[in-house]
């Protein structure tokens, strides 16, 4: 490749053009992610919701057994401690992308 065609690439490559198109990329990338987050806000409701449910029928099932109510709480714990877990590694996952985002946007 001569050096003109290369000057060339690089004058395409930084067009104006081109850098709005990449930024409107970004744009879309990052609107994109935040309906995803959205969407989590709504699965959080059934993440927690399920286990809550769940552990409260167990808790009930426990408790008229006659098991003591240490023991028939420890289904109340364990589904609050996992709704948590799940919520705090979908949030990480979808903010890191986002903000990976954000940075190309700004640069």
């Amino acid at each position: 490749m001569s050096n003109d065609s290369l000057e060339y690439i690089d004058l395409v490559y930084w067009s104006p053009s081109f850098m709005e198109h990449k930024r409107q990329d970004l744009i879309q990338k990052r609107e994109h992610y935040r309906t995803k987050m959205f969407k989590i806000m709504l699965e959080i409701v059934f993440i927690f919701a399920i286990p809550a449910v769940g552990a409260f029928f167990a808790y009930s099932y426990l408790n008229k057994a006659g098991f003591p109510a240490v023991v028939a709480f420890i289904p109340l714990a364990g589904a609050f401690t996992l709704s948590w877990i799940i919520t705090i590694l979908r949030i990480k996952s979808v903010s890191r992308k986002l903000n990976d985002v954000e940075k190309q946007l700004k640069s």
